[in-house]
């Protein structure tokens, strides 16, 4: 057994942690902390390595979830076949999980082939998976079906396609929709993901296109994921000429330089500025030897720039955003139409009678009489199911958990409400927030508002800055207000999963 203590790294993971010490022992992390004293180690392990990292990052391993590890290209003849990748070309990139993929080439290459070089990867000490299929429909499958593969073979996680490419099989609606929800399905029935990897061409419309077919089924876009959707000919061919090139954005906002008190000390001629955004290219030797021994940079234009070598600036995409922050993340959603936002509504009523508990949102209260009905007729917490599954458009907890199955008498309704929180999951939704509204003559119900709160936020996995419960009474009137029931009202938001 392997025993490495790595001392004095720079940890991040990915947030920055300070220097750390790390010991590692066969292939576990077996302790991270701010120093490990190698003495008392060295006397259990007489052969254990002490890697000094001063200066060194240490940063969890990175995960390249489209990669053609057997090989690509030989889209224009046998010449242009590129090698499989080496274990060493891939923890040198720091990349430690790999997802296997076919490219053009569904025909010379084999989704066998590829299987066997995930096992063979695996084996050499990283993790692999692989998605079935290629840019065909029918696609091409190990086990003679797709819902097979994914859902037998352990490293199958979904399905490889094309749409708006000349290359693919130009399916119609209903085929591409077929191809999905059976990933989907395979997905849930063996424990995975069941994602879509779609390989998309050059039409314009193409995810307009997608969008207009899946608006009509009960498939999340979340299902999919569409990929080759930054190419940038512009900057390819500004590299090509120039040796280095990437795109830029002119700034809207004025920039100002501070100092270390945070106060104004210039302000830079905008028009002269641009936000370099990506795909950064350049011509490979020299940035290899710019790559070499190189300190901290900005960005790969800086290596270069660092070498002297000026970089040519060609016009940007303004929709094609570099992932960075959480904003970024939600910029993305936006632009690529998956801010899909629906709004449901639920109401019910309880009848109050004497011999029953009074349960509101969990919370058991101290009262002369309870509501009546089937579980433990929790009104509250059965508004929210209702406003979450009319949201979703599935009905409402009649159907879901009907009062006529033993098995849901006495239930706890808010066992119930997580089974419907998972339910929307399942179509791509979740939960952004809830308000609802208590109608109730008596008792006073102000002083167990916050643990209401507190147990509708756990049981659908939500903070509780994003519930709102508050109670009313009717003056009176009406059967709440001469104490025969109680009502309950409530809105939620549902948006897609993230």
């Amino acid at each position: 057994m392997t025993v490495t203590l790595i001392r004095h790294a720079s940890l991040y993971a990915p947030e920055a942690l300070g220097k750390r010490d790390i010991l590692c022992v066969g292939k576990e992390i077996a302790k991270i902390a701010p120093s490990i004293d190698p003495a008392p180690l060295l006397s259990v392990f007489p052969d254990m390595e002490i890697f000094e990292a001063e200066g060194l990052m240490a940063v969890p391993g990175l995960v390249d979830f489209h990669m053609h590890f057997n090989g690509g290209g030989g889209e224009v003849s046998p010449e242009f076949r590129t090698p499989g990748a080496l274990l060493s070309e891939l923890t040198r990139s720091g990349i430690t999980t790999a997802v296997g993929l076919l490219g053009t080439d569904g025909v010379g290459r084999s989704l066998n082939e590829l299987y066997m070089k995930a096992c063979s990867l695996q084996c050499e000490g990283i993790s692999t998976w692989m998605f079935t299929g290629s840019y065909q429909l029918p696609s091409p499958t190990i086990t003679g079906s797709v819902m097979a593969d994914i859902a037998m073979i352990d490293k199958v996680v979904g399905l490889k396609l094309a749409y708006a490419d000349h290359r693919c099989s130009q399916p119609d609606d209903a085929t591409l929709i077929k191809a999905v929800a059976e990933s989907r399905l395979a997905g849930i029935t063996g424990g995975k993901s069941g994602k879509v990897m779609i390989h998309m061409g050059n039409s314009a419309d193409g995810l307009e296109r997608i969008r207009r077919a899946f608006s009509r089924t009960e498939v999340p876009l979340t299902q999919m994921i569409p990929t080759h959707l930054n190419r940038a000919p512009d900057v390819l061919e500004a590299a090509i000429e120039h040796g280095a090139a990437a795109p830029g954005l002119p700034l809207a906002d004025t920039i100002k330089e501070i100092d270390d008190g945070h106060r104004t000390v210039n302000t830079p001629d905008r028009s002269r500025l641009v936000a370099v955004a990506t795909p950064q290219v350049f011509a490979a030797g020299p940035y290899r030897a710019a790559a070499q021994g190189s300190g901290d940079v900005f960005d790969d234009c800086q290596l270069l720039e660092n070498a002297g070598q000026r970089v040519m600036i060609v016009d940007g995409d303004p929709d094609n955003i570099k992932i960075t922050t959480q904003a970024d993340l939600s910029k993305a959603r936006f632009i690529l139409g998956c801010t899909d936002m629906r709004i449901g509504h639920g109401y019910d009523v309880h009848r109050l009678v004497e011999g029953r508990k009074l349960i509101l949102a969990g919370v058991e209260i101290e009262h002369n009489v309870g509501l009546l009905g089937h579980s433990d007729a929790d009104v509250v917490t059965h508004a929210i199911m209702d406003a979450i599954l009319g949201a979703a458009a599935m009905n409402d907890i009649g159907v879901h958990f009907p009062d006529t199955d033993e098995v849901y008498k006495g239930a706890d309704s808010l066992e119930l409400l997580s089974k419907v929180v998972g339910l929307v999951a399942e179509k791509g939704y979740a939960v952004g927030n809830i308000d609802a509204t208590i109608v109730c003559q008596k008792p006073k119900l102000r002083p167990y508002i916050e643990d209401m709160r507190g147990n509708i936020a756990r049981a659908v996995k939500i903070d509780v800055g994003a519930v709102n419960i508050k109670a009313t009474t009717e003056e009176g009137l009406g059967f709440t207000g001469d104490e025969s029931g109680i009502a309950a009202h409530a809105v939620v938001l549902l948006s897609a999963a993230r």
